[in-house]
């Protein structure tokens, strides 16, 4: 039960390391969303608007210094289950269902590479440590209105070569072979998604 807390907790970075670096990522994803919910231009209207909304009650809920911090984690659950139930109301039951299958399916995939690591406890809680660094770094950077869209990319790539490099340096050869494959096919995964988005000419 302790190992499979621990490879939960580690699923969320293992996901930024191996594919969030910018937002082409995020296009890709919502891409692929886009295209196998077979969502119709009503709904994407209406989902693109949902996400701007939320992205300014996130970033008011952050930048509240009145919370405590486990205040501000609740309202970031209930906010999240918030979003989700409006997303609710967008989809179709059968959409509801295929996304909910797809998030299982990435769960399941990234878990999986996670146990194929083979950490030990001591690069567990190092990664652990990486994540919160860099996660907080991410969210700063994000809510910077001082830049602009290119810069905030530009940086952003900075920030996960950064936090890449520290993770390596956790990670044995074998490992960092691993995680080398892992990344390169979850790049060739969103290549493939990409052309088969793109109209022919």
């Amino acid at each position: 039960m302790k190992k499979l807390f621990a490879i939960a907790a580690l699923s969320i970075g293992f996901a930024v390391a191996a594919s969030a670096q910018d937002s082409t990522a995020t296009t890709h994803k919502r891409d692929k969303a886009k295209s196998e919910l077979n969502l119709t231009k009503e709904q994407q209207t209406q989902i693109k608007s949902m996400h701007a909304e939320y992205k300014q009650k996130y970033a008011a809920l952050k930048a509240d210094s009145s919370l405590t911090a486990d205040q501000r984690k609740q309202q970031y659950k209930a906010l999240h289950q918030e979003q989700q139930n409006k997303m609710n109301t967008i989809l179709t039951p059968e959409q509801q269902s295929k996304l909910k299958e797809m998030k299982k399916q990435k769960v399941s995939q990234t878990r999986q590479h996670i146990k194929e690591l083979n950490l030990t406890q001591d690069q567990q809680a190092q990664w652990k440590s990486i994540n919160k660094e860099y996660k907080d770094k991410m969210m700063a950077l994000k809510n910077d209105k001082t830049l602009n869209d290119q810069q905030r990319k530009d940086q952003f790539k900075s920030i996960n070569r950064e936090r890449m490099d520290k993770v390596k340096g956790i990670l044995n050869d074998d490992q960092k072979a691993k995680l080398a494959e892992f990344r390169k096919d979850r790049h060739q995964g969103r290549m493939h998604n990409a052309q088969r988005l793109t109209p022919n000419a």
